[in-house]
């Protein structure tokens, strides 16, 4: 038995309204995924960036901040270290001189 145009028709008319909700459905699936994906973005640049209506600091900031410290304290124990340094080689060179001056 053979259908009719009208018969066939009509069936590819009911598939294509089944696959035009389906593609409406997977449309909003994609749709609310995407907007999850875009507060998470937002989440994550809010830890970032700094915000300067409630004064909070950034990771970014605090990143920059924290590096200036250590880059100081790191200058400034190579320049406790190295006057340390000068300081004993000029107390060894002077009890050299002392020692010597005793013994002769």
């Amino acid at each position: 038995m053979q259908d009719t145009n009208k018969e066939l028709l009509s069936r590819i008319l009911a598939q294509n309204d089944e696959l035009s909700k389906k593609q409406f459905e997977l449309s909003l699936q994609f749709s609310n995924y995407l907007n999850k994906q875009e507060l998470r973005f937002v989440k994550i640049e809010g830890y970032l960036k700094s915000d300067t209506e409630t004064n909070t600091e950034g990771a970014i900031e605090k990143l920059n901040r924290i590096d200036k410290k250590l880059t100081g304290l790191e200058k400034e124990i190579i320049k406790k270290s190295a006057m340390f340094g000068v300081g004993a080689s000029g107390i060894v060179l002077a009890l050299k001189w002392v020692i010597g001056k005793i013994i002769i």
